[in-house]
């Protein structure tokens, strides 16, 4: 809880920052640092369920909300890495929240769904509840592990042994065809020998199995697994044939696969990729003021200009630059081409594409 000091009684950005840094005073262990901060509702006055409180008028602003922490080694390696590779990290994104939100309709995020992300290193499986990230568990399999299994049974490079399970692999056996053969090449032998797809489903079946029933053990007593959405695989493995109907029998719900539809992303292994970006470009004003309190920064003079301008100033800064346009065009003799190459707010000239995506990683990171 803060009060409003400002003669006004305005609640402005400062106000909700400091609000946040109340509310992570905590005594943490030591081996813990905070990573995220959500907030669930502010409260002016009394008054709660408020998403955004800024330019309300009130005396006194409270807010309630969920911290994610992490292991402090990881978390600061992670931040190093970043910052070797020339970056500038902005903040963090809990990757099952950010997956749950774009993947999930909104009734699936209210009701209840589980969703496991089938990573390269890794697989997490995350219940969605109330809009909300309440359990979260992670097996260190993934992708990787399937590919090193048919690598070492096969005797084949990593490079074949990726490629053959894209091409051919199967997660369940019973859908494999023992009489489909496809050539792979051993270390050590100059000739190719041939295998059956039932064989290499066989090989798949065996970790991809030993990766649900370790999520299963963690799943089961929270109860996740009777909530009404069911079970919604993504992640690159869950591209695998046959996996949807490997994880009914053995999580005994309703699956589905689901991959991105915009920009061409029909791929389940860009979900995560696609999610982070989309959740850390539709942040509100108010959510990243909030998750400055975990670092302590204030927003800069110009990036709180940014939050303020309305869209009704820019769309007639739009139309005075529209205007000016028309009139160029219309002083141009008629047998030239007209000079399309006009400006955009405020007279600077348009964005390229490259450059539009250039913009939206650079905020990403910072």
């Amino acid at each position: 809880m803060t009060a409003i000091t400002s003669e006004t009684k305005r609640i402005t950005y400062d106000d909700v920052q400091v609000v946040a840094e109340q509310a992570i005073i905590q005594n943490l262990p030591p081996e813990r640092e905070i990573i995220d901060l959500l907030p669930a509702e502010f409260i002016v006055d009394g008054f709660d369920g408020i998403k955004d409180p800024y330019d309300m008028v009130g005396v006194r602003l409270e807010m309630r909300g969920i911290a994610f922490t992490g292991p402090k080694t990881i978390v600061h390696n992670i931040k190093m890495a970043v910052e070797r590779a020339g970056l500038k990290l902005r903040e963090f994104v809990v990757a099952p929240l950010a997956i749950g939100r774009t993947i999930l309709t909104d009734g699936e995020q209210d009701f209840g769904t589980v969703v496991i992300d089938l990573g390269a290193g890794q697989a997490t499986a995350a219940v969605i509840h109330d809009h909300q990230l309440k359990f979260a568990a992670v097996d260190q399999e993934g992708g990787d592990y399937i590919t090193k299994d048919v690598s070492t049974v096969l005797n084949i490079s990593m490079a074949d042994a990726e490629k053959i399970k894209r091409d051919y692999g199967f997660a369940n056996p019973l859908q494999a065809s023992v009489n489909n053969e496809f050539p792979i090449h051993p270390v050590g032998k100059s000739e190719a020998t041939r295998i059956s797809e039932k064989y290499l489903a066989e090989i798949i079946e065996a970790r991809v199995e030993q990766i649900f029933t370790n999520l299963f053990k963690q799943l089961q007593p929270t109860g996740a697994l009777d909530m009404p959405g069911g079970l919604v695989l993504t992640g690159g493995s869950a591209a695998l044939a046959g996996i949807k109907e490997l994880a009914h029998q053995m999580f005994g719900m309703s699956v589905k696969v689901m991959a991105p539809t915009e920009i061409g992303l029909r791929h389940p292994s860009y979900t995560t990729g696609y999610a982070v970006a989309k959740l850390a470009a539709q942040q509100t004003m108010t959510e990243r003021v909030v998750k400055q309190a975990i670092s302590g920064n204030r927003l800069t003079a110009v990036q709180q200009d940014e939050a303020t301008q309305t869209e009704p100033k820019k769309r007639s800064l739009f139309r005075k630059n529209e205007e000016k346009q028309e009139n160029d065009m219309n002083t141009k003799p008629s047998n030239e081409e007209p000079d399309l190459e006009g400006e955009y707010f405020d007279e600077e000239p348009k964005e390229k594409m490259t450059d539009k995506i250039k913009g939206l990683f650079a905020n990403f990171f910072d």
